[in-house]
């Protein structure tokens, strides 16, 4: 599989973990969780693949989403 396909099914997976992120919480936190704006802090795994990984989906969704930047 090439990098370029790896990464087209990466970054929809990752988009979906955030969403599913959002709206964890109980009552109208989940509302508010949709709703808010501000920086996207992640944590990575200890494990050297994961990290890796991590970085480069981190890094490619930063590049195609300009103003919704992820830190990992």
């Amino acid at each position: 599989m090439g990098k370029r396909m790896r990464y087209g099914l990466l970054v929809p997976a990752f988009a979906a973990l955030l969403v599913a992120l959002a709206a964890c919480g109980g009552g109208g936190a989940s509302s508010n969780a949709v709703a808010a704006k501000g920086p996207i802090k992640i944590w990575l795994s200890n494990n050297a693949q994961e990290i890796s990984w991590g970085k480069a989906v981190v890094k490619q969704w930063n590049k195609d989403h300009p103003k919704e930047q992820v830190k990992a």
